[in-house]
């Protein structure tokens, strides 16, 4: 059905047998903006006159720490604990795991702020335990290799594009090799997850 509203609004509008408005296609002239809108009539993606592009439903997660993670064990599989949520778009992300809520491709990146890092480690490697497999994001080596010292602080950023199927899980993991259990992983860490396609 085709509709023009009070306010020159137009569009297509397409319901169910009892004719509730489901979906639409919508001008508004006022803004020089195109909707498209789904399930319940709800507006899924705006294109304004600048030719912007914004879905206000793609899962979007960005989580952090409320505390920092202190006295990491050694020479054992740690999960990254992220209980502190900035945003989370769609209810994907609970108890340190995001479910991916359709099947494509999602941006994952990775901050965070190792502590008290001890000279006498092996190495830190850092993945993404996920449904589809395991995906490495940061390494690095020997504590004398990169410091003289113990070090107070150090910030490490990884960034990854995977592809995750509907109901697939991902959660991020660790593991120290050797060295003193007095690393910690700061509250200024932080993980955002995005649906690209």
């Amino acid at each position: 059905q085709f509709k023009t509203d009070a306010d020159q609004n137009s569009g297509i509008l397409f319901g169910d047998v009892d004719d509730d408005v489901e979906c639409a296609i919508e001008y508004e002239p006022a803004n020089q903006a195109l909707t498209l809108s789904t399930g319940n009539n709800t507006e899924a993606m705006r294109l304004d006159s600048a030719g912007h592009v914004t879905k206000p439903l793609q899962p979007a997660v960005l989580v952090a720490k409320s505390t920092s993670q202190l006295n990491i064990a050694v020479n054992t599989e740690v999960t990254h604990t992220f209980d502190n949520e900035q945003f989370d778009v769609n209810g994907d992300f609970a108890s340190n795991v995001f479910t991916a809520p359709v099947t494509g491709k999602y941006l994952v990146c990775l901050q965070v702020r190792w502590q008290n890092i001890p000279t006498n480690i092996n190495y830190i490697q850092t993945w993404l335990n996920t449904s589809n497999g395991t995906r490495y994001m940061g390494l690095f080596g020997s504590g004398t290799d990169l410091f003289n010292n113990d070090c107070d602080y150090y910030r490490d950023s990884q960034s990854i594009i995977i592809d995750m199927d509907a109901n697939d899980t991902l959660l991020v993991k660790f593991y120290q090799s050797g060295g003193d259990a007095t690393m910690d992983i700061g509250e200024q860490s932080a993980l955002s997850i995005a649906l690209l396609s």
